[in-house]
């Protein structure tokens, strides 16, 4: 109880602190920022504003040559310009503080046990904020992490175009492990690369997460 609260509180003033320090670097493409959520609903899920940038940014993580920038460091950086983030202009210019290429902004909405997720991928160099992949997930609240691996699995797919993309999304809906999808997705980049022995044991390892993932067989 509440010393959860003042170590999440004491967690929360360090990061400010190395946020307030922190020169902005330059923005890679292949990092991303996952952004505070807006949450309509009621209180009780005010919690996921803040939750699902650490969730969606950990799930995110490691595919392929994709960063995601540190859950705490992003939320202090937030904090810092005031907690929220209206638009995509100035989900843009934080996350370019924050070093990050892309970005993602979502939104969370509730009725009784049914909680509805959206969340949209930008990529920040344009002009203009250019939406990269859209995912929605809804359902129970008690399934609240298969929701957010879901979602992550859509997004990873989502900003994976060109050739093969329609088979990246055969795989995403044959298994319901996150880490066999990123393993297959990273597996799958080797291949192309010509890099054939680090795909091989990418199969492999997607095989071993999730043995009925009959794409990562083939």
């Amino acid at each position: 109880g509440a010393g959860v609260a003042l170590a999440g509180a004491a967690v929360l003033v360090a990061a400010l602190y190395g946020w307030r320090k922190l020169r902005p670097a330059p923005a890679a493409h292949n990092h991303l920022a996952v952004l505070p959520f807006a949450v309509h609903g009621g209180k009780s899920l005010d919690f996921l504003a803040q939750g699902l940038v650490d969730l969606l940014s950990r799930n995110l993580d490691g595919t392929s040559n994709l960063r995601s920038v540190n859950g705490a460091t992003v939320l202090a950086a937030a904090h810092a310009e005031g907690g929220g983030v209206a638009d995509l202009e100035e989900g843009r210019s934080l996350a370019r503080r924050l070093g990050a290429g892309l970005y993602v902004m979502g939104s969370v909405s509730a009725i009784g046990n049914q909680v509805r997720i959206e969340a949209s991928l930008y990529d920040g160099s344009p002009p203009q904020p250019a939406l990269v992949t859209q995912a929605s997930v809804s359902g129970d609240t008690t399934q609240l992490f298969d929701l957010v691996d879901r979602m992550a699995g859509d997004l990873m797919v989502g900003q994976r175009r060109g050739p093969g993309s329609r088979l990246l999304q055969t795989a995403a809906v044959t298994t319901q492990s996150l880490p066999a999808l990123k393993a297959y997705l990273d597996a799958e980049q080797h291949l192309r690369h010509g890099q054939f022995d680090s795909a091989f044991g990418g199969f492999q390892d997607a095989v071993q997460l999730d043995s009925t993932f009959a794409l990562a067989y083939y």
